[in-house]
């Protein structure tokens, strides 16, 4: 008697969870409960990979034994649809931006920020410091040579700081973990855009994608599986859309012994690898697998009914193998525990437990998670490892394109099977003729006179003997003649049933024509712009549904690796053609925190890329950037990569012109300089010459009163040398008269 068969609702001890038996039966019944064969989503992945029931239209093709010379082919419709969405998808790179959100971090990057603003502060009063130190330690002469130094502390320059920070501060759990998830993204082992591919696809294809985050080993990226929409059945939540939400959760997967060994060998003792050995291992219930193609579809309806039977011409290389089911089941429990943090009473803490079950009788791995995640903020919560999302509104079934379009495939493939039936039954125009009236002279067998009389007609001459034996000259009674060809408004009528068929499946898919390429000459540029922009619009609902995924997935790897990377790692991002980056993560700034990861909306990624690349054209016209950018935004892959280029060539082109502007003012203040000491010495030169005409001038002038004062002063010696020489002539008489008077008292000569 089982135990444990209502556990469900039963409240246990962990104690009591630990019980094998009640583990093996959580395990059964959730197997039991969850597990059926998905036969709807045969047709949605048969249809993709090209490939119908051969029964389906053996009436037509055999007619009834009298048989057809065309059969029904598939020619694929949908798969150009789901192709071309796909394909917009890896157009578009995946640059997450990450913040965190528990209140632990963000204080302690509250509180780093505060001191990273200090630390610049100090550092400003620092540097202005030493600045005025030196300056007042210079010599009055170099004070007077220099200018003194600025004052940059002002509460402007703080103020500005403070917004600079405020705006650019990263923190180092954001960088720790923005390093971590671009390594995660850049990595080989993880092959992240091959899997997002596989995803969308599968989301398009079946309307619903699984994925799991496992951890291999400790210090290496986890490993990302994308699991088959066949093989994933789950309990659904109906107050969330993520499948990691659900209370139970099973995983099919179809191997072969060797393979069971390899992966889960080390958990199987002696008696279980003999059963596995021993046993088929086969469960009879569910024998259908399912293996991806090599074009990311899943191909199915590979019916096998025994052990070892071959797969059909589907995969040569699992022909001839017994395929054993295996299941890896996990569920949600609730542990009653102690209430921390001061809350009073008792409450329930979310417990994952897992397993695995081998076809009907080997369990593995049975018991509580190991590698559990739990939230900082709300550590009583958990969730099972496998993820993904199903596109419904949450009652009915998922929602299929090709689903949705499989009856427009069979009326295209049908119309094209008429449309070549109808050519291949084409006949030609042609005469009834009596071969007993053709000419005898014309050969003596009426093969050969049959031919001959062709070759005549093609030249232009039909020949009639008249007098031969039974002929009459009434041709209208002995040639008739006859039209099997099809006429070329029949064949038009059925093409444009194709064509209108075509657009139909377009407006279902919405990937109308103009977005694969079906451009008409008589299309307008305006018409076809319009189109792929309503086009995108309809389809964004797609891109919005695999951006959520894209986050999920991301968030669940992130937080793998916090598991991964307890110890911390060291590895290399490729920045470029020509650069790397070494990064080296603590583990104590990122695995104690919570992250968010925000995606830029891909939908509209392209768009704003050809809005840029526009804006660019014009920036590079008005000499605003350089043209060499024009090659980095071509071959950029995110839209913040070409932000990021062309925000950084304007910066560097406009402090270049900055430059040009600041040594042009110098020129032209130097300019201005020298005509104003041009004008200065012309006008020293005019006074110079003005001065020396004075003093030409004076120099004559001088030179004329010298002139005049030494003629003045000569005629003055020569008045006062003649009055003198008068004087003495009269002197002289006296003295003559006074020698001769004969007065002897009268010697001397006196002068008054």
């Amino acid at each position: 008697m089982n135990t444990y068969k209502n556990y469900t609702t039963a409240i246990l001890t962990e104690k009591q969870k630990e019980d094998e038996d009640y583990l093996m039966s959580c395990i059964d019944r959730a197997i039991s409960e969850l597990v059926y064969d998905k036969e709807e989503l045969k047709k949605a992945y048969n249809y993709y990979e090209g490939k119908r029931d051969k029964d389906q239209y053996r009436h037509l093709e055999d007619n009834y034994g009298v048989g057809t010379p065309t059969s029904v082919e598939f020619i694929p419709l949908i798969r150009r649809h789901v192709d071309v969405l796909v394909g917009e998808q890896l157009q578009n790179k995946l640059k997450p931006k990450i913040t965190c959100n528990d209140t632990k971090t963000i204080n302690s990057i509250n509180k780093r920020k505060k001191e990273k603003i200090y630390e610049e502060e100090l550092q400003r009063i620092q540097s202005q410091m030493q600045s005025n130190i030196w300056y007042a330690l210079q010599s009055d002469e170099e004070k007077q040579a220099k200018q003194p130094p600025v004052d940059k502390v002002t509460e402007e320059a703080i103020a500005a700081l403070k917004r600079d920070m405020e705006k650019s501060f990263v923190s180092d759990y954001e960088i720790a973990a923005q390093n971590v998830i671009t390594h995660l993204i850049q990595s080989k082992r993880a092959n992240l855009n091959y899997k997002m591919a596989l995803l969308f696809q599968d989301l398009l294809i079946a309307g619903q994608c699984y994925y799991k985050v496992k951890l291999t080993h400790e210090g290496q990226v986890p490993e990302i599986e994308v699991l088959s929409p066949f093989d994933v059945f789950f309990e659904k939540n109906q107050n969330s859309p993520y499948i990691n939400h659900s209370t139970r959760v099973v995983v099919r997967k179809w191997m072969n012994r060797q393979q069971i060994i390899t992966e889960y060998g080390h958990l199987m003792d002696a008696d279980a690898i003999e059963q596995l050995e021993d046993e088929a291992a086969y469960d009879e219930t569910h024998n259908i697998y399912y293996i991806r193609s090599s074009s990311g579809g899943i191909i199915s309806n590979i019916d096998v009914t025994i052990p070892g039977s071959s797969l059909g011409d589907y995969d040569s290389d699992f022909t001839d193998q017994t395929l054993i089911p295996v299941y890896e089941v996990e569920w949600l429990t609730n542990t009653k525990i102690d209430m921390e943090d001061g809350v009073i009473g008792k409450g329930y803490r979310v417990d994952p437990y897992e397993g695995v079950r081998i076809g009907g009788n080997i369990y593995l791995n049975m018991g509580k998670s190991e590698h559990t995640i739990r939230s900082v903020e709300r550590p009583y919560e958990a969730t099972v490892s496998t993820n993904g999302i199903s596109y419904s509104s949450g009652r009915g079934a998922a929602y299929s394109l090709v689903l949705a379009t499989a009856n427009i495939q069979d009326k295209y493939d049908m119309l094209h099977f008429y449309r070549d039936t109808l050519i291949a039954n084409s006949g030609v125009q042609g005469d009834f003729i009596d071969v007993s009236q053709l000419p005898t002279f014309l050969g003596t067998e009426p093969a050969e006179r049959l031919m001959k009389w062709i070759g005549y007609k093609k030249g232009g001459v039909a020949l009639v003997d008249t007098s031969q034996e039974g002929r009459s000259a009434n041709h209208n009674t002995i040639y008739g003649g006859f039209d099997d060809t099809v006429k070329g408004d029949a064949i038009q009528a059925i093409q444009l049933v194709i064509q209108a068929t075509e657009e139909t499946c377009s407006a279902i898919t919405g990937v109308w024509r103009e977005r694969i390429g079906g451009i008409e000459q008589r299309d307008a540029v305006s018409n076809v712009e319009t189109g792929i922009k309503q086009s995108a619009i309809i389809t964004k609902k797609y891109f919005l549904l695999m951006d959520r995924i894209t986050n999920e997935l991301l968030t669940d790897s992130l937080n793998m690796c916090k598991i991964s990377y307890r110890k911390g790692i060291m590895g290399t991002i490729i920045l470029g053609d020509k650069s790397s980056k070494i990064f080296t993560v603590d583990p104590k700034n990122f695995s104690f925190t919570d992250y968010n990861i925000h995606i830029a909306d891909s939908g509209d990624i392209v768009r704003d890329m050809q809005k840029i690349e526009a804006i660019l054209m014009e920036l590079i016209k008005s000499g605003q950037t350089d043209v060499e950018i024009i090659f980095d935004a071509i071959t950029t892959e995110s839209i913040t990569e070409m932000q990021t280029s062309i925000k950084d060539s304007i910066k560097k082109k406009r402090e270049e012109n900055n430059v040009a502007e600041k040594l042009q003012q110098q020129l032209e203040e130097a300019q201005n300089q020298m005509k104003q000491i041009q004008a200065e010495m012309q006008k020293t030169t005019n006074e110079l010459q003005a001065l020396q005409k004075r003093n030409i001038d004076l120099e004559e002038k001088k030179l004329q009163i010298d002139y005049t004062l030494r003629k003045q002063a000569n005629d003055n010696t020569r008045t006062f040398n003649d009055s003198k020489l008068e004087m003495d002539e009269r002197k002289l008489e006296l003295e003559k008269l006074q020698m001769f008077d004969n007065n002897p008292y009268n010697n001397e000569v006196k002068t008054v």
